[in-house]
């Protein structure tokens, strides 16, 4: 890539670059005022939030005297760049829209091989760690290393994205003079660049294992560290020396895979919403969003329907799984996971309630969300109760609680929901959606339809 710059900064660029993959780090944080912090849950998720408020290191309006200066380009080399020839014009809506740039023999304008370059160097580190995650067979060591693998990603894409900050400039600079009718946002950046190359080299070629590996690292996790009732522990999973390791890291490992995954569906129009959004809807989120809810659905239906566990045990058991798979997926972002969680610990207490009072289910149903107090303390003092289940009353006010907490997340989501359509300015055309996804393919003709 030395021909690419002048030869007194290539080298240096270039060792900055490698030194961005193989130590990454994590840079200054940029200071925020009380709007311009936003809920987040990963590392790339808190980059989305900077960029929606121009607080990334490409933004403009970013300033740090901390920061170091790497290079910038002449007027010259601007003129240079601007210059692109009309032959290749769609070359350059290819690389402004972070296109797979085509092979050419004839020699490109400046702007269109740094872009080459940069694409190809960008994608051979991909592949490279495409082929040692493929490697791996234990699906949780995976589904770690994949999650260590994107969190240092994204610090590179953050130092390269500073490093060359006036390439990016350029490209936007340039793309705005020639072409004025097409849609200038969302901004060319290497971040985008390197994510939409990490989607399709690294993401979509693994998501099937990814898939797979995670429905096994959850299902292991939720028997390993359940304590009510002993499931088996297949340590083909999770391996044996890490079962005896402290409960933190293996769920802080789930917990981080499970936002990676989350990532991928994000951008920086839309990282707003995420506390709010139905993820069923967002692809590639919406598989494991499936996944997670038919894990969480069967695990119940195996509590609830077992003959041989007493029914105190069983609503304890349900909540002790309300606490392991809250602590991997907040609810918040999730209801539907709380929600059958809610169902499971309803239908334990309504069943046992049955057997013993011949009562219909709306009744039952008051006596346990307490519209019917009165029948219910009645019901949970008499003798046989107290002797049978003596913690009824107490499951029955953990279950009221619980129910109580969902219906405020519920209304607070629509709520947010709310006041993000009535604030946002965002357009959710096809062609505005296909320029900030990172799993869209788009193509020229695509970009026609862009035209102001």
């Amino acid at each position: 890539m030395s021909h690419f710059f002048r030869s007194e900064i290539s080298s240096e660029i270039m060792q900055e670059m490698n030194e961005a993959f193989i130590k990454p780090y994590l840079r200054s944080i940029p200071l925020r005022r009380e709007q311009q912090f936003l809920e987040t849950f990963s590392l790339f998720q808190y980059h989305l939030n900077d960029v929606a408020f121009n607080l990334n290191s490409e933004a403009k309006t970013f300033g740090n005297n901390s920061e170091k200066e790497y290079f910038d380009f002449t007027d010259a080399e601007k003129n240079q760049f601007q210059s692109i020839q009309e032959e290749e014009k769609d070359l350059m809506l290819s690389v402004r829209w972070h296109l797979k740039p085509e092979q050419s023999k004839k020699k490109m304008s400046p702007i269109l091989e740094i872009y080459s370059g940069l694409y190809e160097y960008f994608s051979d580190y991909c592949k490279l760690v495409a082929n040692y995650l493929s490697s791996l067979d234990n699906p949780f060591y995976f589904t770690a290393e994949y999650t260590t693998k994107w969190k240092n990603y994204t610090m590179s894409m953050q130092i390269i994205g500073s490093i060359l900050k006036e390439f990016s400039s350029a490209v936007n600079e340039g793309y705005n003079l020639r072409f004025k009718e097409h849609s200038g946002l969302p901004d060319f950046s290497i971040w985008r660049m390197m994510t939409k190359i990490w989607h399709e080299e690294v993401f979509s070629m693994l998501e099937k294992k990814m898939l797979a590996s995670f429905e096994l690292s959850f299902e292991s996790y939720l028997s390993q560290f359940s304590t009510k009732i002993q499931g088996h522990i297949d340590e083909e999973i999770i391996p044996k020396e890490l079962i005896q390791a402290s409960d933190f890291e293996i769920t802080t490992s789930i917990s981080e895979f499970w936002q990676s995954v989350v990532d991928m569906g994000f951008n920086e129009r839309t990282i707003t919403s995420l506390t709010f959004t139905d993820m069923s809807e967002i692809k590639p989120i919406s598989s494991f969003w499936f996944a997670a809810k038919e894990l969480v659905e069967r695990c119940c239906k195996s509590v609830t329907e077992a003959p041989q566990i007493r029914p105190s045990l069983k609503f304890e058991q349900i909540v002790e799984y309300t606490d392991l798979i809250e602590s991997i997926i907040p609810f918040k972002t999730f209801p539907e996971l709380q929600e059958v969680l809610l169902e499971a610990q309803f239908n334990i207490i309504a069943n046992f309630i049955a057997e013993k009072k011949n009562e219909s289910i709306e009744s039952i149903s008051k006596l346990i969300t307490g519209e019917d107090v009165k029948s219910m303390l009645e019901f949970v003092h008499s003798e046989e109760i107290e002797c049978k289940y003596p913690a009824l009353l107490q499951h029955i006010k953990h279950f009221q609680s619980n129910a109580e907490n969902f219906e405020e997340v519920k209304l607070h989501r629509e709520t947010q929901k709310s006041k993000y359509l009535l604030q946002s300015t965002v357009k959710n055309c096809r062609v505005q959606m296909l320029l900030v996804n990172y799993n869209n393919q788009m193509d020229l003709s695509s970009l026609e339809e862009s035209k102001i």
